[in-house]
């Protein structure tokens, strides 16, 4: 599947959605985590990587906010990344579903040096009513 990934990107979702139809539910979130890490590693690789090494701020400002809007529409603030429009997080199904952008963010910004021992998770969901996805980064 990640070859066909490549292939498409940044226009990945419709595959994604339709693999998880393949997918287990308990297998579906570290599934996407996965896809994400080696996504964002590779677009890393492929788009960013003869820069200057960067701290992690001015990483999440360079790198991962000019690579998320390749997908989709998204800013960052500080340590926070506001995803607009989650195609896996549909408002009112209670399923927080952001691991791929978990591990798309960690995939850019480890290949980036930026930090080897960033976390990312989802503090805030469009799924539990809120108006976008928050990813928040911390080192």
């Amino acid at each position: 599947m990640l070859p066909k990934l490549a292939k498409s990107y940044p226009k990945i979702f419709p595959q994604l959605l339709e693999l998880q139809q393949q997918v287990s539910d308990a297998q579906w979130g570290p599934s996407l985590k996965f896809i994400g890490v080696r996504v964002g590693a590779w677009v890393y690789k492929r788009d960013y990587a003869l820069g200057g090494q960067l701290d992690l701020k001015s990483a999440l400002r360079q790198i991962a906010q000019p690579a998320l809007r390749a997908l989709l529409p998204a800013e960052t603030h500080d340590f926070a990344v506001h995803v607009k429009n989650n195609p896996f997080c549909l408002p009112g199904s209670h399923c927080r579903n952001g691991d791929f952008f978990c591990g798309f963010l960690q995939g850019l910004l480890h290949e980036s040096g930026a930090s080897s021992r960033v976390v990312v998770r989802e503090v805030q969901c469009r799924s539990e009513g809120a108006s976008e996805c928050v990813f928040e980064v911390v080192d």
